[in-house]
């Protein structure tokens, strides 16, 4: 079945376009049509975009509190396993042996070792 244009292929959308924003405008500015001061689709979306700005704003401010609360603890972390690292190190130090020379072919991969007994 062959399509039926008003117009042609391209204008048909365009005309449909033009007429919503003329009807638009027209329901916005009649008199008796027009809605009350402080509702109109400029003022709603301005407020609209306020107040995704306060959510956004208290959103990474929540953010940035666990945030830094969680920097925190990855700090105390890595301050408890210096220490724990240096402890290990100092009781290692007594015990550590020299490695021998001359370097020894490993068994499974035929590397060079210095195996220290």
């Amino acid at each position: 079945m062959p399509r039926t244009y008003l117009l042609s292929r391209t204008l048909d959308p365009l005309l449909g376009v033009f007429t919503g924003f003329l009807a638009y405008y027209l329901h916005e500015t009649n008199p008796r049509t027009a809605p009350p001061p402080g509702h109109t689709l400029k003022d709603l979306v301005s407020w609209q975009m306020d107040q995704n700005k306060q959510r956004a704003e208290k959103e990474s401010a929540a953010s940035a509190a666990s945030d830094s609360a969680e920097l925190e603890a990855v700090r105390r972390e890595l301050d408890d396993a210096q220490a724990v690292d240096k402890v290990m190190q100092a009781s290692k130090s007594h015990y550590k042996r020299r490695a021998k020379w001359p370097p020894r072919l490993c068994r499974t991969c035929r590397l060079h070792v210095y195996y220290s007994y």
